[in-house]
Formats: C-alpha cells, structure tokens, sequence
C-alpha cells in the first residue's frame, strides 16, 4: 500500500533509508522473517549488501536470528537472483566474521551447510585470525553435523586449513582442547591436524589440556589413542616458551592422573623449566601429599634405567626436599629421604632442610623423623648448617614456642649452644627476645648444661647488648628474673653505654611493674643496680625516663633512690631528639601528642618537685618553649573563642565523658583553677590515649586540643609568669595587683614574661660589668 500510494502521489520512497544504527529496512525485514518485504524491498531496488553501524549485512542478521531458518535464506538468496542482487556471501562486520561465522556461532547447522554449498569461504579470518573452523570447535556441533560440514567442502574441493592459526597462534585443535570438545578432536586428527603445533606462548594442544582446570586423563588418553591411530605421534617432553614440559603444567594443576599417564608415555623425569623445576620439584610442592604419583615416578625411572636427579636444585637453588618441607608434605617428605635425598643442601639462601623444618608453625615429628632415616643411612645431618643471616636450625627453632619440641631435640643432637648469627646473636639471645615465659629459656639452659656446653649467659651481640637486654626490651619479665638468677650482669652495658636499667627507662612503655621486679630480682642476687649510671651521652635512666615521660618509671626510678641532687633536668633539644617534629605526624596522631604531651610533663614536674627537686627558670623556659615547638598555645583571640558554643560541637562534647560526673563540654568551660580541682592530669592523658576528640567535628579537634592543653598547663606557667613579672616592674607592685593584670593572659603570654625577665636579667648583669670595668 505504502509504495502504490507513493507511486500515485509521484512520491519516492527512500528503501535504503538508514536509521540512527545504520540499519535499512531491509535489515529489519530479514530481522522479522518477512520474507514478502524484502521481495517488494528488493523489487524497490533496496540494496542487498548494506552495512549498519558494526557492519553487518542483510545476511549477517539473518545468520543471528534466534530460529535456524534455511528456508528464509534460500528465499532471500532465490529473490536477489530474480531481482539480479547479488549476495555477498563472505562480507565482514567490523570485527571480520562472516556470515558463516555467525551462524556457526549460534549453532545453526542448517544454515552452515547452505551457506557453504552457495560458496561461502571455510577458511575466511575474521580480525582475531579465527576461521570458521575456529569457531566450529567452539560450538556444540555434534560430530555428524561436523562430518558433513567437511564432506560439503570436499565436495566443492575447498578443503578446510584444519592447521589454521589464528592471531595468538591457535589451531582448531587448540580450540577444541580448550572447549573438551571430543568428538572434534577425533574429526580433527583424522583430517591430519598437526597435534605438535605451538602457539605464541608455545603451548603444543598437550600443553592446553593439562593446563585445563580439571584432571581429565580420560581426555587425554583419547588424544594419545587418535594420534597413534592416525599416525601423528605426540611430543609428550615439547617445551612452552617458560621451558614447561606438559608435565609440568600438569603438575603445576595438581592433575595426579595426568601426571602419571604423561610418565607412562614416556615424559622425561629431569627436564627443567625456566626456573630449573623438574618434575620431582612440582610433584614435592604440589597441592596434595602426592606420595603414590612419587613412587610411580621412582618406579618408572627404576624400569627405564633413568636415575632421577633427587637433589637437583631451581634457580633458588632449592632441591625437591626443600619443597616437600615448605608444603607440608610428609609422606613425600619421607620417600625423598629413603631414596637418599641429601638434607643437607642449602638453597641460595643458606637454608637446609633442617632450617625449613624449624621455621614452620608446627612440629608434628619432622624433625625426629629427619634424624632416625639419616641415621638409617649412615648421614650425618649438619646441625649447627648457618642460613640466611647466619641462623642456625636452633635459632629459627626457639622462636616460636610451637618448636619447643624440635628445639628440645636439636639440643639433644649435639646442636652448638653459643654459635651468633650475623648480629652476633646467640640462641640465648633469640629466645629472650621472643619467649614470653621462662619455659623455653629453662629447657635451653639445661639441656646445655646436661649436654656440657654451657650457655654463655652474658654474650654480647654486635650492638653489645646481652640476653638481659633483650629480655628487659621486649618486656619479659620471668625471663629477666631467670637470668639473673643465673648470674646474668644487670650492670653490663652495650656500646651506646646503655645498661640494662636504661633499656626500661627509655625504650618500652611506661612499665613500672617490670622495672620493679628488674630491681628486686637484683637485689635478691646481690648485685643491686647501680640507678644513676650514665650512658656514653652522660644521660641516666632517670633523665631518660623523664624524656619519655614515662611518669610510673620516674617514681620507681626514685623510690630505688634516684639522685636528684646531681639530676639536670633535659633540654628541649633531647625532648625534641625523642619525640621528632610535629609537621612529620600525622593530623590524628598530633592531636593525641598534645594534650598527653602537655599533661605528662606538667605532672612530671610535680613529681618531681614533690620529691625535692628545685626547678630553676632556665628549666621552666625549657618546658615552655615545648609548648611552642608543638604547638600547643592557644592562640585564638576573643572574636574566635566562640567555637565551643558551635552547635554541633556542643552536642558532641557533651557525649564525651572526661570522668564520670564531668563532660568535655562543661570541662572546657572551666576556669583552670576550677579544673584542677576537678580533674587529675591522668584524666587528660586518658582522654588523649582514647582518641574520643576525633569525635568532635574536625574543624574544632586542634582549637579543642589546645584549649586543654591551656588548661591544664596553666598552674605550672602561672607562678613563674607571676614572679618574673613581678622582677620586671622591680618590686613596686603589691603581688595583688601583679596577679590582677596577668590573671587573662594566655600561657603564651607568660611564656614571654618569663623570656623578658631573662633578658632583662641579663642586660642589667652586662651593664654592671660595664661599670666594673
């Protein structure tokens, strides 16, 4: 209707209009099975081969139909010939399938054969180098679907490159393979497949099947049975570019049945990767515990007279033993060993077998094991074999307290008590540093003493420092107390002159409990420590102590009798050397520094004076300068002071508990006077370990942390402020009135009066020497 009304109205109807995908109407009719339309669309002169926007033709979309419909392509193909519209058979899409390679896509058998006896090209590359049959070895055609399509070919003698290779150098047959497609690997070998072809990463058809997930030996079998069949035998050792044998891809995938069918056929046991893997290796460092795949291997090379290299070694000069440890594999562990595998080997780490076995979490006899079979065999294992670091089996072994008993045993077996690594560390020292109790310490001790090779309790590692050291530093206290009682030195120092008194003060936490019993346990051995030696600086463990601000410390360090008449309280520059620059923390981390900065070293100083120690202003100018090396002045001005009434800050620092009756948000309105009354500084520091000011909205955490620090700092700037002030105006105002005009200034403020005094001082005391002279 639309056309006769057209013609009337001398009207031209566009039939090869595209729309906005470049389809015709023609496409939409091929698409919709009208084949009436494209007889009238044809008959227009609508053009038979246009291309849309991915370059399919009429004849691509009918190939991608759902329905296999030959009919509708023998009518399309009958009309064009009446209308004399050509069909171009092979046109390609953007991607350069055909319409055959659509077809086969989608399974369409019926209309593959149609469109190879109308001519269509079999060996046609679309752009990954695929040919039609490529694709038909991934489709699900079944094999006498396959036979006709060759049979048709023969017919027309166009022959099918069975050997094609596509652009990563596939054939049909590494298809087929990769799809399990086994009625085309038949059909493929019998067409004269080459089965020995390699792709670019030299991966023959043998190499995809054992690289395929699952151990389908049946599969391979086939493969095997039709290339012996049709006289195309198999390179069961070709090499991928890795150098990987299949075998060894099959054993890198844990495929036991493959494995030993690929041994049967004949694979070399010795070939090596490009790593230097053999098979022994791959099979030691499998996924499984393949002991019954290690005895065929040992039979198979027992029957062909070919020695199996047993310790060969990978490029990380690691032999099958090795792997067989790492992996946990104790039944192959064992057959190496019966067949006379050397434990004695290092890798190009230095490690021996004996070294893996005791750097595992477990024991579970490997060990004892490795010992009764090389006594079987007249070895001698080396016990005391130095690995990386210059470890001994010994050291790895008393590291984790699983190995107590391999530890217990290499003891027993003669293992050297007093060898050091390359830090000069002894099995001492290693077991001081990572015991948490006295047990294993004890076991090496007496077993040593039993073995006669007693353990030197005050070996000195590279830095100087003894196990005492290591015990007191990594906070083991049964440990120090043991050592002691064995008659370690509690006044040895390493080469920084550090004693082991200056190890608690300076390098753990605030431990007061451990210091106590370090002390006590001293004195229990009559060898009391001497509490005020000095390190190569001249520090003291209390000045260090003081540093850290370690304030349980600083009170047991007096209680053991500190002197305080010869302490110099430390610089700002030690302070500073401990703590590090403020710029290279980060924003949480500074927040949390310093309000406990500010607390800890106001209470410090109180502790410290209550025990008699009379500060001097140069001291109090050390502490203030502090406050402003990190920052911790308040430095908002009256007009910014009104960012704790921000409503949203209220609301959080009320839920913010500083102790139980007092919340941060009534805290911060506190006269500091008022606050100390109210609080301990050890409420601050609490509240600065328990990071709840990251609560508060961000823009307000600093101005918070500071105004606290403000607070609680107050009572210590306050008095010296006061008297330097007083000194400045030279006594004329009564103290009343001094307190009155510096009661509103802030701690910075202070600050600068103490400075000023000082510098006042020291010009008056400059211009009576000018006098003097």
């Amino acid at each position: 209707m639309l056309f006769a009304i057209c013609d009337e109205k001398h009207h031209t109807v566009q039939v090869d209009a595209r729309d906005n995908k470049g389809r015709t109407a023609l496409h939409a009719a091929i698409f919709n099975g009208n084949i009436n339309l494209v007889d009238i669309l044809l008959s227009r002169g609508a053009h038979s081969n246009l291309a849309d926007e991915n370059g399919f033709t009429p004849l691509h979309v009918l190939c991608q139909r759902e329905d296999d419909d030959v009919d509708l392509a023998r009518r399309f193909f009958e009309i064009g010939e009446k209308f004399n519209k050509s069909i171009l058979i092979d046109a390609r899409d953007e991607y350069g399938n055909t319409a055959l390679h659509q077809a086969i896509h989608n399974d369409h058998v019926n209309l593959v054969e149609f469109l190879l006896r109308k001519g269509a090209d079999p060996n046609s590359l679309n752009k990954d180098g695929e040919t039609t049959l490529h694709r038909i070895c991934e489709a699900n055609l079944d094999d006498l679907a396959v036979e006709m399509l060759f049979e048709i070919c023969d017919e027309k003698h166009q022959s099918m490159q069975v050997d094609a290779q596509d652009k990563m150098g596939k054939t049909p047959l590494h298809v087929a393979i990769t799809n399990g497609n086994i009625n085309m690997i038949e059909i493929l070998m019998r067409r004269g497949a080459q089965p020995n072809l390699a792709d670019e990463n030299g991966f023959t058809p043998l190499h995809v099947l054992c690289q395929r997930e699952n151990d389908d030996v049946d599969l391979l079998k086939m493969l095997f049975e039709a290339a012996d069949k049709f006289s195309a035998p198999i390179k069961v050792d070709a090499r991928d570019k890795s150098d990987c044998t299949p075998l060894h891809l099959a054993l890198n995938r844990g495929h036991e049945q493959m494995a030993e069918w690929l041994l049967r056929r004949g694979a070399d046991l010795n070939l090596a990767n490009a790593k230097g893997s053999r098979a022994l290796h791959l099979i030691s460092a499998g996924r499984m515990d393949h002991a019954d795949l290690l005895r065929t291997f040992f039979e198979l090379s027992d029957e062909r007279t070919q020695p199996v290299e047993i310790d060969a070694r990978d490029n990380q000069g690691k032999t099958p033993l090795h792997y067989a440890v790492s992996h946990r594999h104790k039944k192959v562990f064992e057959l190496l060993l019966r067949r006379d595998a050397d434990p004695n080997l290092a890798d190009n780490y230095g490690s021996t077998a004996l070294h893996t076995i005791c750097m595992v979490d477990e024991d579970n006899g490997w060990a004892k094991m490795l010992f009764e079979i090389s006594e079987e065999k007249n070895r001698q294992v080396q016990i005391d074999a130095r690995g990386m670091c210059d470890f001994t089996p010994l050291h790895h072994a008393l590291v984790k307290k699983e190995l107590r008993p391999v530890a217990e045993l290499l003891l027993r077996k003669g293992a050297a008590t007093n060898l050091a690594d390359w830090e000069g560390s002894t099995p001492l020292h290693t077991v001081c540093k990572y015991a948490d109790d006295e047990d294993r310490v004890k076991m090496l001790i007496d077993i040593s003493n039993e073995e006669n090779k007693p353990v030197e309790v005050d070996a000195r590692d590279t830095l100087g420092r003894t196990p005492l050291h290591l015990a007191l530093a990594e906070g083991n206290g049964q440990v120090v107390k043991y050592l002691l009682k064995l008659g370690a030195d509690p006044a040895l120092a390493d080469e920084n002159g550090f004693s082991p008194l200056h190890v608690v003060s300076k390098d753990l936490y605030d431990d007061a409990k451990l210091l106590e019993l370090f002390c006590d346990a001293s004195k229990e051995v009559d060898r009391p420590v001497q509490i005020d030696v000095q390190d190569k600086n001249g520090r003291t463990p209390l000045q260090w102590a003081v540093t850290n601000l370690f304030l349980n410390v600083v009170d047991v360090l007096l209680d053991q009798g500190a002197d305080l008449s010869s302490f110099v309280f430390p610089s700002k520059s030690f302070f500073v050397e401990r703590f590090g620059p403020i710029s290279e923390m980060h924003e949480r981390q500074r927040i949390e520094f310093k309000l406990s900065l500010a607390s800890k070293i106001v209470d410090v100083v109180k502790r410290l004076e209550k025990r008699g120690y009379e500060f001097e202003l140069s001291n109090s100018l050390d502490i203030m300068s502090l406050f402003a090396e990190y920052d911790l002045f308040d430095k908002s001005t009256d007009l910014e002071e009104n960012w704790y009434d921000d409503e949203e800050f209220v609301i959080k620092s009320k839920e913010i508990m500083v102790n139980p009756s007092l919340s941060l948000n009534d805290l911060i309105r506190l006269r500091p006077e008022e606050a100390s009354k109210q609080l301990k500084h050890d409420n601050y520091v609490e509240l600065a370990r328990s990071n709840k000011l990251s609560d508060l909205p961000e823009s307000y955490q600093n101005a918070c942390a500071v105004h606290l620090c403000e607070i609680v700092s107050r009572g210590f700037f306050w008095p010296w402020a006061l008297d330097a002030f007083y000194e400045l105006q030279h006594y004329q105002l009564p103290v009343l009135c001094c307190e009155m005009i510096i009661a509103n200034l802030k701690n910075e403020d202070l600050y600068n009066i103490c400075l000023a005094s000082i510098l006042a001082s020291a010009k008056a005391r400059d211009d009576s020497l000018v006098i003097l002279s």
